[in-house]
């Protein structure tokens, strides 16, 4: 399975990343800080699983989910800092928000969950098959 993570580099990025590399069931992470280039890569392919890091949830981080959303069906999960970060990326379709300092084992957890539901629904893009 492809996860995307969308977060500029840093602590944050890096343990996402050492948090998916441990999953079993993410065999192909990508990492792309700015949300215009990530919107450019969905739209050639549709990832599994996103992480979007946001400190504040931009504008344009939060149309990002929109419109994952509305082109490939499959889970996004929004890391925020402040409540009203959390409700903005809720209400523009997150199916998972957290805050920034979730514990480790909680979030990986969180991931779990929405991968599970990812098996259980169809994209409206191939999905990304990975040797």
């Amino acid at each position: 399975m492809l996860a995307l993570i969308v977060a500029r580099p840093g602590p944050v990025c890096d343990g996402l990343v050492a948090l998916l590399g441990a999953s079993q069931v993410v065999t192909k992470i990508v990492q792309i800080p700015q949300p215009e280039d990530a919107w450019d890569f969905v739209q050639s392919i549709c990832p599994n699983l996103t992480l979007i890091y946001a400190s504040p949830l931009a504008p344009d981080l939060a149309n990002l989910i929109t419109q994952m959303k509305a082109f490939c069906c499959r889970p996004v999960l929004a890391i925020v800092t402040s409540e009203e970060d959390r409700q903005a990326a809720a209400a523009h379709g997150a199916d998972s928000v957290v805050m920034e300092g979730i514990p480790s084992s909680k979030l990986g957890k969180r991931i779990s969950t929405l991968l599970k539901q990812n098996d259980k629904s169809p994209s409206k893009q191939h999905q990304f098959q990975t040797k």
